[in-house]
């Protein structure tokens, strides 16, 4: 399954790493630069540094082709 996350926090990063394991392709939208290269750097997941609003990120995701997306942002 495709998905993408917006959000690496708490819940969104914990996300990334359970759906890792169980084989799925997953990408991180994070607004957050050192969110973005802490999840990476742990995980190898592909994290876009962007907004979950700008429309631009989303489509540099992939939300096309997505099967699903977690809004995991805290606003």
């Amino acid at each position: 399954m495709y998905i993408v996350i917006t959000g690496g926090g708490m819940v969104g990063g914990g996300l990334v790493r359970m759906l890792l394991d169980n084989k799925h392709d997953v990408v991180l939208v994070e607004q957050n630069k050192e969110i973005c290269d802490k999840l990476y750097a742990e995980t190898g997941v592909v994290a876009i540094n962007g907004s979950a609003t700008s429309i631009e990120a989303l489509n540099e995701a992939g939300i096309n082709k997505a099967d699903v997306l977690v809004a995991a942002t805290g606003q």
